[in-house]
């Protein structure tokens, strides 16, 4: 990773500083991630995610292209600035003209504005105003019911200071509740795939709900019903291709209530070993986010938890999404230098209400071997109400290793094999007769996985 990529996530995550939660720089938790992910060859849907993660609340989709494009922002405004106002209103002189003495006006930055699209669909009027002033610029979407004039319109940020380019890929602005959504992007732009949200078979495989718009001249405003906000994506085709899926930013105000902290902790105590209270909300909070929710509303248990070799907190648990699936994740979480913390998140379906007791294994690294080693990946298996009992590891029809459980239910096997082949290991758990009562691959898939957010369209 350049340092001018770093500079300049730096300087996005400064500007967007008012729309996102305060809290430690979220740069170096994010690098590690990404690496993490990179390392242990997950999906790339996986790594983007850990950075959207990030961004979402309030952040504008463009962020996800400033790996591939070098330079300062600034030069690049030219790039949308010469696309066609476009909209039902473009031939509105009254309107247009109001709406630039307004942003002007009340936002109180700028010499000259520049409308790119104005629309009025007799149920939401929309528009995108781009303030400039020299080489800078800032972006909003100015919205409000049909017939609105611009003195009573809202204006959301899109984005500010040369935190994000204006370029030629689409901009995507999503009003919340069942919209509208807008996707703005150039001329070229014929179709945009909008899935909403993703749904569920009976059979408990994930899908995502999708359906095509056509663009107008390159313009999309549509509503979303049933969309599950944090689900929402969009897919464009430019030049006769889709490209790849993009989640929509999303601003929420929902909250835990008063009462949700305490709630955890005292689940946390109740599991075996210890689990951090702290860790155990975060996994909470980042399982509903999923959802569109907020840590409460799910129904939950944890049953395990305890630091392994390396430094790494593990938890086990069990998680149920009101109207959606029941899981069992495991949370790792990382500990740097610097007092940050990121965790990985695996999980599994639950079949059945007996599955929560099974034996669960899964493969964790040491933290103080980012970025790149591979070579003391660590497997742990973890069988409830377990202690004292024989887990083997088997890897192509040969024993590697065993070890038995420890008081509280887990086994660790330190290994010498890279996390890769390590997750394609089998674990055996053995009753004191010596027969096998329960077997299963060690690697898991991710949460995202499970939960069918990277889904393929």
């Amino acid at each position: 990773m350049s340092m001018n990529l770093e500079d300049e996530l730096r300087a996005t995550f400064a500007a967007r500083a008012e729309s996102v939660p305060t809290g430690p720089d979220p740069y170096p938790a994010t690098a590690r991630r990404v690496v993490r992910a990179r390392r242990r060859r997950r999906a790339v849907a996986a790594g983007a995610l850990a950075v959207s993660a990030v961004l979402l609340v309030g952040a504008p989709a463009g962020i996800r292209q400033l790996a591939d494009r070098p330079g300062p922002a600034s030069g690049r405004h030219a790039d949308a600035l010469s696309w066609p106002l476009r909209g039902s209103l473009a031939g509105d002189k009254a309107f247009l003209g109001t709406l630039s003495e307004e942003a002007l006006r009340r936002q109180h930055w700028g010499d000259m504005v520049h409308i790119l699209y104005a629309q009025d669909d007799g149920r939401h009027r929309v528009a995108v105003v781009v303030t400039v002033r020299g080489r800078s610029a800032r972006g909003s979407v100015w919205h409000g019911p049909s017939g609105a004039e611009p003195r009573a319109m809202k204006d959301d940020s899109l984005f500010a200071d040369d935190s994000v380019p204006l370029d030629p890929e689409p901009m995507v602005w999503y009003a919340g509740g069942t919209g509208p959504l807008l996707v703005l992007g150039p001329p070229a732009m014929t179709d945009v795939k909008v899935s909403p949200a993703i749904a569920q078979r009976e059979d408990g495989t994930a899908y995502r709900v999708v359906r095509t718009v056509h663009a107008d001249r390159g313009a999309v405003l549509t509503d979303v019903p049933g969309v599950r906000p944090w689900q929402l994506a969009v897919e464009f085709r430019i030049g006769g291709r889709y490209g790849p899926a993009q989640q929509v930013p999303y601003t929420t105000d929902s909250q835990n209530s008063s009462a949700y902290w305490p709630a955890v902790g005292r689940a946390a105590a109740k599991a075996t070993g210890h689990v951090d209270a702290e860790q155990a909300r975060g996994l909470l909070d980042g399982t509903a986010g999923y959802f569109g929710l907020v840590g409460e509303r799910l129904t939950y248990r944890f049953w395990w938890g305890d630091r392994l070799p390396g430094g790494v907190d593990a938890l086990v648990a069990t998680v149920k999404v009101p109207s959606g699936p029941e899981i069992r994740v495991v949370q790792d979480t990382y500990t740097e230098k610097d007092g940050s913390t990121s965790q990985d998140r695996y999980a599994v379906r639950m079949r059945a209400d007996a599955d929560a007791r099974r034996p669960i294994g899964w493969v964790t690294t040491a933290a103080q071997n980012f970025p790149e080693e591979e070579e003391h990946a660590t497997g742990a298996v973890y069988v409830p109400d377990g202690a004292g009992v024989r887990v083997e590891l088997w890897n192509h029809g040969t024993m590697v290793t065993a070890a038995r459980t420890g008081a509280t239910g887990l086994a660790v096997f330190q290994t010498r094999l890279p996390a890769a082949e390590l997750g394609g290991c089998e674990y055996r758990v053995l009753d004191r007769k010596g027969k096998i009562v329960a077997k299963a691959r060690l690697g898991l898939p991710d949460l995202e996985t499970v939960l069918g957010w990277n889904l393929k369209w």
